[in-house]
């Protein structure tokens, strides 16, 4: 639009950095799922496997509380936001708690994910021979 008008947009910013927030929201989700976070592996790759389960179940655990403890405060502040009304200085003239619904909802995944990994990982430790992986979905 900078081109096409000979000057950029005031709300370009605003929106560029909303949309920037919603893509990595929707994928630290996904990045989760598929094992492609970032891993320093030098100790945990020589674990025996009951170890190693036992570290796959910590990290669940720890990702889930983290997860919620970011989505409650997600939340608060999104709450606060919309209760007080409060609106950006210039354009776009949207209220401020709209930029924190992709947080809300990819802290939610987050949680939902982290959790059910860690159920998985729990129920094949249960039963012998199970081979559902809650992370290959």
């Amino acid at each position: 639009m900078r081109y096409l008008f000979n000057h950029a947009p005031m709300w370009s910013d605003e929106l560029l950095g909303y949309s920037l927030v919603a893509l990595i929201m929707a994928e630290v989700t996904e990045a989760y799922r598929r094992h492609d976070h970032i891993a320093i592996d030098l100790l945990t790759s020589r674990l025996s496997a009951r170890h190693a389960r036992a570290k796959e179940i910590w990290g669940d655990l720890c990702v889930t509380a983290l997860a919620l403890v970011l989505l409650h405060a997600a939340r608060r502040s999104a709450d606060l936001s919309c209760s007080f009304g409060f609106y950006p200085i210039g354009p776009p003239e949207a209220p401020m708690w709209s930029p924190m619904i992709p947080v809300v909802l990819g802290f939610a995944l987050l949680a939902l994910m982290a959790a059910g990994a860690q159920f998985g990982v729990c129920r094949q430790a249960c039963i012998p021979g199970l081979t559902v992986n809650c992370r290959s979905w």
